[in-house]
């Protein structure tokens, strides 16, 4: 058992030791101006991905009306004096906004979310994501097991779209294996997103504790 797991350890720090990679979270910009969000209705998104508003023209907020059980809501203007605000999705389903000054008018608009596994729509490419650990301590283990070699990168995010650790690796078919140094990571929930060069993406759920 102690030579597996040290085999296995091996394979891990050969994976680790590769370029970083910029990012694996796709932005969707929405601009505000008066008195429209545009695009107004946004489907294609999936858990991990970034809702941007950008300040075109006019005085206005994106405020959440209502959003999946356990995410986030906000409310933030969106004005010259604060042109833009990000919010990083962690939750599958509908996510409805508005502007509050304007919303009386029509000035409303929503986004629709899902998660990505890749188990069954991507098992030629990917295999299956394992985290173990999960909840997770002082590491974590990433296992992907695919049919056929690509490259991709694996990366950790926080709630808020922030990258934490980040790495670009060519995996080879079979099980590959890399393991993610926890130690100065807080306690909470994350996000471990593995990506391919041709926009494939398969999204798991780490909790550190």
């Amino acid at each position: 058992m102690k030579r597996n797991y040290t085999k296995l350890l091996v394979i891990a720090v050969l994976l680790i030791i590769m370029p970083w990679a910029n990012t694996l979270a796709r932005t969707v910009v929405v601009s505000v101006a008066n008195f429209d969000f545009a695009p107004t209705s946004i489907t294609d998104v999936v858990v991990g991905d970034i809702i941007r508003w950008e300040w075109v023209s006019g005085s206005h907020t994106t405020t959440s009306t209502s959003v999946p059980a356990g995410a986030a809501t906000w409310d933030r203007p969106i004005t010259t004096g604060s042109p833009s605000f990000q919010y990083t999705i962690t939750v599958a389903g509908v996510y409805n906004y508005k502007c509050t000054p304007h919303a009386a008018g029509g000035m409303v608009a929503s986004f629709t979310a899902s998660v990505i596994t890749g188990i069954e729509e991507n098992t030629s490419i990917f295999g299956n994501l394992l985290l173990s650990p999960n909840p997770a301590g002082e590491f974590v283990r990433v296992s992907i097991n695919p049919s056929s070699p690509f490259k991709g990168s694996v990366k950790l995010f926080d709630l808020l779209g922030n990258t934490l650790w980040n790495s670009e690796a060519d995996f080879e078919a079979g099980l590959n294996l890399t393991e993610i140094n926890l130690t100065y990571i807080p306690k909470g929930v994350y996000f471990v997103a593995l990506s391919d060069n041709r926009n494939n993406r398969v999204v798991k759920r780490l909790i550190i504790r």
